[in-house]
């Protein structure tokens, strides 16, 4: 997979010190520290480790994560492998949205609005 033309890495390290010098006061401590984690992720700033090709012996430089949760390139592995566990917990069968509008008021107090859709009777009382 090639890398984007443009991260929210490169956004944060390009932009975030204006940014900060304008609205700084606005964020809190904790917003500026995911600030400057996403801006460092996968930099030398992090410090990096080489990496080596077990068959050719060729070398590649690979700098080390932030592991912030708000970091799409850090979550991205996790948000795929949560998704997969969520289709593996799906039942083979067509699943589709239904949405069911109750009455929110009686003409009468105390009367019982009923619902019928797919066999299922739901009962509202005002």
């Amino acid at each position: 997979m090639s890398r984007p033309a443009c991260e929210i890495a490169d956004i944060f390290r390009r932009y975030g010190p204006a940014f900060q010098a304008q609205y700084g006061r606005l964020l809190g401590p904790l917003h500026l520290l995911v600030l400057k984690a996403l801006a460092a992720c996968r930099t030398a700033q992090l410090g990096g480790h080489v990496m080596e090709c077990d068959h050719c012996g060729h070398q590649k430089q690979a700098y080390n994560s932030c592991h912030n949760r708000h970091c799409p390139k850090c979550q991205a592995s996790l948000r795929g492998k949560w998704f997969e566990e969520r289709q593996r917990d799906l039942l083979p069968v067509e699943y589709y949205a239904q949405s069911v509008n109750m009455f929110s008021r009686a003409t009468h107090p105390g009367t019982v609005h009923v619902a019928q859709q797919n066999d299922c009777t739901y009962f509202h009382r005002v």
